[in-house]
């Protein structure tokens, strides 16, 4: 275990407060990171819970939308994972994960429609 994963566990253990670094929604804690933010959810054990994310305003969305249940319109792959991984609803959690299966099956686009440009 890591220095950074001892501070984040006596963060979940104690309750302590970091202040700019952290910030909690409802069970989810977002930290700030060297390298970008990790979110974390307290109901789920640190390996099966938590996801690297690039910024604080991003764990936010990401843990608002897994805490609420809200299918985004418009995601990356990426932000997908993130929730899979940090859900702790399992009805919740399939149907992100369908969403990312078709995401990942349908690929890129050949063609795409540029209203200034026409067909590219």
């Amino acid at each position: 275990m890591t220095e950074f994963q001892d501070i984040v566990k006596s963060i979940l253990e104690e309750g302590n407060f970091l202040g700019e670094n952290e910030k909690w929604v409802e069970h989810y804690l977002i930290v700030k990171t060297k390298d970008g933010a990790m979110i974390i959810n307290k109901r789920k054990h640190f390996e099966e819970g938590h996801t690297h994310i690039g910024t604080m305003k991003q764990g936010e969305w990401l843990a608002k939308m897994a805490l609420y249940k809200i299918v985004p319109r418009r995601s990356s792959l990426r932000d997908l994972e993130s929730i899979i991984r940090i859900t702790d609803d399992d009805k919740y959690r399939r149907k992100i994960e369908r969403i990312y299966n078709n995401r990942q099956k349908a690929g890129k686009i050949g063609y795409a429609y540029n209203k200034f440009f026409g067909g590219v």
